[in-house]
């Protein structure tokens, strides 16, 4: 059963209007009651659009080392981030929650083939990663959609026009 936050579009015209919109995620997953089972956050958007710099204020926001380079996985396939219960990186309003969650994995499936399947994602070890109290980012989920569980969060990040702007869907 999907976590839903909110359906809505956002206009943001800096990347710190952005960093503010993954802080309050951060803080609504920080502030929610332990699952027995992961959680699965989608990013999408085209080459450029800041995916990447989106999740890294989310995964700082989380309670990751900010000392720890955030870096795209493209190359990687995953990185793994673990969370610990006395963070002291994680946003000043979640400071009083309960950290729950054990570890970030932060994907990256753009090298994957359209024909992804499951035995694909098998193959990168994507289910040994898929515990309970796991948080798993995604870019470029629709390249396997059809094979991957339901997301509780899928946010789509666009151009606006020709100006530096982008649009969040969440």
């Amino acid at each position: 059963k999907a976590i839903v936050l909110a359906e809505k579009s956002l206009t943001v015209n800096s990347e710190a209007e952005s960093c503010v919109i993954w802080q309050k995620l951060a803080i609504s997953l920080l502030n929610k009651p332990y699952l027995q089972r992961p959680i699965f956050i989608y990013c999408s958007g085209p080459l450029g659009a800041g995916k990447t710099t989106s999740l890294r204020h989310f995964l700082y926001a989380m309670g990751v080392d900010k000392h720890l380079p955030i870096k795209s996985p493209t190359y990687t396939w995953y990185e793994h981030y673990p969370l610990y219960s006395d963070s002291s990186n994680q946003v000043e309003a979640a400071a009083d929650a309960k950290i729950t969650w054990s570890d970030i994995y932060h994907w990256d499936l753009y090298r994957l083939s359209q024909s992804a399947d499951d035995a694909a994602l098998d193959a990168l070890g994507f289910w040994d990663q898929c515990l309970p109290g796991a948080l798993s980012v995604l870019e470029w989920p629709e390249k396997a959609a059809e094979h991957l569980p339901t997301p509780d969060v899928w946010i789509e990040i666009s151009f606006i026009s020709d100006k530096p702007n982008t649009q969040a869907q969440v």
